[in-house]
This record gives C-alpha cells, structure tokens and sequence, in this order.
C-alpha cells in the first residue's frame, strides 16, 4: 500500500508534482484546503483499518496509537514523495523501497 502511493517510476513523478503544485496553489483557498483535508480523512481512515486489522492479527503492537500511527505514515509518504519531486537522484527507487522496509520493520518489530 505505501509503495503503491510512492513515484517509483520517473514517469509517477509527473503525479507528485501536479499534487505539490495543487498544493502551493490551495494555499488561502478555503474550498481547495477543504478538498484535501476530505482526502487526507479519507485516506488516514484507510491507513487506520489496516492497521486496526495487523494489530488483531497481532502483526504489530497493541500498544501504538492507531490515529497517530496513520498520520506517521501520511507524513512519511508524503515526505518521500516531495524529496523525490525536488532531488529524484538522491530519492530513487531503491531509496524509497529501503525506507519503506525500514519503517514496516520497525513497526512490525515491536509486536
């Protein structure tokens, strides 16, 4: 799911800066920030039920904060793509697959 999100191929890029773009321009427009904002809802609650379902199949710990765990990810999805639309060369694919196991380790190892 997360590395289905990332611009793995230098043609996805074309997606991210079209998004990053969007972005700078819903600044101070009220109805552009909410559409995000709806995504961006949209989105953390399908994060939340995948992870609400690795916690009951005891895949991750039952200790984490599901809500703020899901805002985690947002966050470093969102990262990597934007530091793969202003420097692909130190964000390439195989960098972004390694911080992408990083992180799923990490998260699967305090189960």
């Amino acid at each position: 799911m997360m590395l289905a999100a990332l611009p793995l191929k230098s043609e996805e890029i074309q997606g991210w800066q079209i998004w990053v773009a969007f972005l700078g321009y819903a600044i101070g427009r009220e109805k552009l920030v909410e559409e995000h904002k709806k995504r961006y809802d949209y989105l953390s609650q399908l994060i939340y039920q995948e992870l609400t379902d690795l916690q009951t199949r005891k895949l991750i710990s039952t200790d984490l904060d599901l809500v703020m765990e899901a805002n985690a990810l947002i966050a470093f999805i969102d990262g990597i793509g934007i530091r793969c639309v202003i420097d692909p060369q130190k964000m390439e694919s195989h960098r972004q697959r390694y911080l992408v196991k990083r992180y799923i380790t990490n998260l699967t190892a305090a189960s």
